[in-house]
């Protein structure tokens, strides 16, 4: 058996562009082999010996990385859960008490409470002071 890339990182979710899965190009489902197939495609692809292009090496090491949680069966158990988590938040969240973050903006699509100060409205005040003066 071949040796497996380790990573130090936690087995969560990436920050953003996808997840794992879309990293490799493959299903939740996919089997062992299946990962194995797309990880070696892709690390030849994107290897920065053979790729000149200036984002090569930071696309191989996110193949890399989401090869080695999704090989290791304990490392991808963890991986689902936080993802079905993860998911499971979002859908629970009741509307009207999302709370803005530097993470969520862009995408957010509920309004806030006007009332309800957020991180955004601390920082607005340190800069211009705050509307109530």
């Amino acid at each position: 058996m071949g040796k497996r890339p380790r990573s130090s990182e936690p087995a969560s979710p990436p920050p953003a562009g996808g997840t794992h899965y879309d990293t490799l190009g493959i299903t939740p489902k996919a089997t062992s082999e299946q990962i194995r197939r797309a990880y070696r495609a892709l690390a030849r692809r994107h290897h920065p010996d053979v790729n000149p292009a200036p984002d090569a090496a930071a696309m191989f090491a996110q193949v890399q990385t989401a090869y080695a949680v999704l090989i290791d069966p304990e490392r991808r158990r963890q991986y689902d859960a936080a993802l079905a988590a993860a998911a499971l938040e979002a859908r629970t969240s009741p509307a009207g008490t999302a709370h803005y973050t530097w993470r969520n903006i862009a995408t957010e699509t509920v309004a806030p409470d006007p009332n309800e100060r957020s991180e955004l409205d601390d920082l607005y005040d340190a800069f211009f002071g705050s509307q109530g003066d």
